[in-house]
């Protein structure tokens, strides 16, 4: 077996120029890591590589060679949905951070509400199953922020992760720590590329960025509603979403973009505010 020397970050969402959250999740973990020992993320036939990155890209070989795959790695960093989109992980031995920064059992509330009832507890029950898994193997678990840490903390104990056995070797804080999502390190230009440069945006526009995608789980539809009331005296105010579509062709529009699109067209603001 060849010396494993290396850090593999599991990308769980395509990574290239156009990025959703858990792309650029794992690629800035990825970059972080970097800053510290040689990295790969391993992507998929989706993805590309990004050009200035100091991490390197692979893909998986042939089905089955996973294991010599993973001989060249010393750990391995992945998603919490790794036993759906990469289950072979589960199996090796390889010491395994896993990343619960996204809490998709909770997203699913809301993202199967529409779903019939038998079909809804099917998808609730496969993915709570993944959840559980993904926990039971972690080595170490990562998450993004404190009220997320209390919400993997339950789970870890109730699973009996965490124990008092545990907890008086290693501490709690050895299973589990918070790693912000992350923001650039440079400051944010002045002035964006909106302004001038997209037909509809002026110089003197006043722009309100949705910073990311519209899910069910959010409420763009009061917001369009208050821009409704607020240009009849600030005309020039204007909405702009960054994210409509995911980047991952795979990803339907979400029933609540198309409701938002369906609000903005009725209001009379869609390409005008």
């Amino acid at each position: 077996m060849a010396e494993r020397k290396k850090a593999l970050v599991v990308a769980y969402d395509v990574i290239g120029p156009l990025m959703a959250g858990p792309g650029l999740r794992s690629l800035r973990l990825a970059e972080a890591l970097a800053a510290h020992m040689p990295v790969d993320i391993l992507i998929g036939a989706e993805s590309s590589s990004v050009e200035g990155s100091p991490v390197g890209f692979v893909e998986l070989p042939d089905a089955g060679s996973e294991n010599v795959f993973l001989a060249d790695y010393s750990v391995c960093l992945a998603s919490s949905t790794f036993p759906l989109t990469h289950p072979w992980l589960a199996a090796s031995d390889i010491p395994l951070a896993v990343d619960c920064y996204d809490p998709y059992v909770l997203e699913n509330l809301y993202q199967y509400a529409s779903l019939k009832p038998e079909e809804a507890k099917f998808q609730h029950e496969r993915h709570l199953k993944a959840q559980i898994e993904a926990l039971l193997r972690a080595d170490l678990v990562l998450c993004a922020s404190s009220r997320q840490k209390d919400l993997f903390t339950g789970a870890l104990m109730a699973l009996n992760r965490l124990n008092a056995g545990i907890a008086a070797e290693w501490g709690e804080d050895d299973l589990i720590k918070v790693v912000p999502f992350g923001i650039e390190e440079h400051e944010p230009p002045a002035r964006g590329e909106l302004r001038g440069k997209i037909p509809g945006y002026g110089e003197d526009d006043e722009i309100l960025i949705w910073a990311g995608g519209i899910w069910e789980w959010f409420d763009p539809l009061n917001l369009i509603r208050a821009v409704d009331k607020l240009r009849g005296w600030h005309k020039n105010i204007r909405l702009h979403f960054l994210g409509v579509k995911h980047p991952n062709k795979h990803i339907p529009i979400s029933k609540r973009a198309k409701e938002a699109i369906a609000l903005a067209v009725e209001l009379g603001l869609k390409d005008t505010h």
